[in-house]
């Protein structure tokens, strides 16, 4: 009925998406490769530029704001937690009614949870508010008890953050509420409970050996805290828990340590046991992996702690590369496949000496006509080639850029010339964005590219502020030109930085700027604040390399 209700649409499509996925294509595993989107939207939601679902009237010229991943990955998550607490049967003919009577015609979250509600004869309506109408989402503190011969589980919630902004409102000092459709587990035996205060106890039959699991099988979202001594059991048995589990877990590790939760030597000390771990999370788990060391990598870079930190990446890391080794094997599945090329792009950023030379050596026979590059290694090897190969590659890759025909090889070999650490050549890179040469959305993206792929965030940034008038021109009035300082931003770690940038993007973009700005500048104080919570303790306690 309006852009509010965009989500309608939107959440849809990322609900039935994984769905249809899923069951056309079992072995991509799309009940475990949900949560890497899931993990980078709860991030945000977690912070002070996330916002509600329906967030109000939307202005016409900020429209692309709300299509974002609060729309399409939050509101598809909250059907998945709908679709869990109903039951499946019932959410179908509750949807299907839905279709049936506003085909054709306007709807509303309203409609939707009318038949929903009607289908279930449940209270939809309420339940599902929370979830649309207010930010964020919750954490669940978990204790359990046995007494009399029962198990007693009780949940708390409050707003889940990541460690810079505070768990209740500002106003009025209360924290959010929210009706949480939970799912416990203790080995096969399940039970959907709903919590709706913000304490709130529930029995369970009987007092078993199998450890309580919360949030089983990954549907909610929300985040899990457990009680001391419940964590360290997770922890012992995590590589015979369920793989959904095992991937809901390792994320709600990484998110606590982020937020100060927990000491963040607890999620470095899971990551030991991935290389226990059989079945099909493994590789799922080395990506989230991955993407926590580099997040911390960002946060720590310039202090005593980034060296030791990246020798830690790597002893996580480089066995998993050679036991999977670089050439494709018969049998190997897509997840297989797809790790294989992130652990080559993860140890090339993580310095591996070995994984260095191996992808130049590569790069090299495949420039000089000697070997082909296989395709399932190719992005990686030339992303290598272009961080740690030098003057001549890097003339190399540039050779190759213009002369690329296609959109998929120009971005790849965009991406591999903005990841050298050189400051002569990455200029050199930048100033062809004002060239006319290449593509105006390549152009407009090549100092985002230098910011995310090397150490030079700095100098990108510096080059849109000198240029800001001559990249607005490229841009015109598309998204593109709002996100032009914000993206040259995401990697700074200082907290001065995040006010510095919302200036800077006042001055040049302007009102529309606003969002863009105010996610990055929210990504930088994170940044900021794990650099001064944990710098100095990683630097102490890991090894030195």
């Amino acid at each position: 009925a309006s852009w509010e209700e965009i989500w309608l649409n939107e959440a849809f499509a990322t609900w039935m998406a994984d769905k249809a996925t899923a069951r056309f294509n079992p072995r991509w595993h799309t009940e475990l490769e949900r949560r890497l989107p899931l993990d980078r939207t709860m991030a945000r939601d977690a912070g002070q530029s996330t916002r509600a679902i329906r967030s109000g009237r939307v202005d016409e010229a900020a429209v692309f704001d709300v299509f974002d991943d609060i729309t399409y990955v939050k509101g598809g998550a909250v059907l998945g937690m709908l679709e869990q607490w109903l039951g499946a049967d019932v959410f179908q003919r509750g949807l299907a009614s839905y279709m049936r009577e506003r085909r054709y015609s306007n709807a509303t979250a309203g409609d939707l949870w009318h038949h929903m509600g009607r289908a279930g004869k449940r209270d939809v309506a309420t339940m599902a508010a929370g979830w649309t109408d207010q930010r964020g989402h919750p954490l669940l503190s978990v204790t359990s008890e046995c007494v009399g011969g029962t198990t007693r589980v009780t949940l708390e919630q409050r707003r889940a953050t990541d460690g810079v902004v505070a768990p209740a409102d500002a106003q009025t000092g209360a924290s959010p509420l929210w009706r949480v459709p939970v799912q416990l587990a203790r080995g096969t035996e399940r039970a959907t409970v709903l919590l709706t205060t913000p304490r709130q106890a529930f029995e369970l039959p009987g007092c078993r050996d199998a450890p309580l699991i919360v949030n089983a099988g990954g549907v909610g979202f929300y985040r899990v805290a457990y009680e001391a001594a419940a964590a360290a059991r997770l922890q012992a048995q995590f590589a015979r828990l369920p793989a959904v589990d095992q991937v809901t877990l390792f994320s709600d590790a990484f998110a606590l340590a982020q937020a100060g939760e927990v000491p963040m030597a607890q999620w470095l000390a899971l990551t030991a046991q991935l290389a226990r771990v059989d079945g099909p999370a493994r590789p799922t788990l080395f990506d989230l992996a991955g993407t926590g060391f580099a997040f911390l990598d960002d946060a720590v870079a310039g202090t005593a702690a980034q060296a030791p930190l990246r020798a830690a990446a790597r002893r996580v890391f480089a066995p998993e590369l050679t036991r999977l080794g670089w050439a494709d094997r018969p049998g190997d599945d897509p997840q297989t496949v797809k790790s294989r090329d992130a652990l080559i792009g993860r140890l090339a950023r993580f310095d591996d000496a070995a994984t260095i030379a191996e992808a130049l050596r590569r790069f090299d026979a495949d420039e000089a006509g000697r070997a082909v590059l296989p395709a399932s290694i190719r992005a990686p090897v030339i992303r290598a080639a272009g961080m740690h190969g030098g003057a001549a590659r890097f003339g190399q890759l540039m050779a190759r850029f213009k002369a690329a025909t296609g959109e998929e090889d120009r971005w790849l070999y965009a991406r591999a010339l903005a990841s050298g650490s050189d400051v002569e050549r990455a200029k050199t890179l930048l100033a062809t964005s004002l060239t006319g040469a290449i593509g105006s959305n390549i152009a407009l993206a090549l100092p985002r590219l230098v910011a995310e792929g090397s150490p030079l965030g700095e100098l990108a940034y510096a080059f849109v502020l000198e240029h800001w008038q001559a990249l607005a021109k490229i841009a015109g009035e598309t998204p593109s030109r709002q996100w032009l300082l914000p993206g040259t931003a995401m990697r700074f770690n200082a907290v001065e930085r995040a006010q510095t940038l919302i200036d800077d993007q006042t001055r040049t973009a302007g009102a529309p700027g606003a969002v863009p700005a105010g996610r990055a500048a929210a990504r930088i104080a994170l940044l900021a604040a794990v650099r001064q919570r944990e710098a100095d303790g990683l630097a102490t306690s890991l090894p030195r390399p």
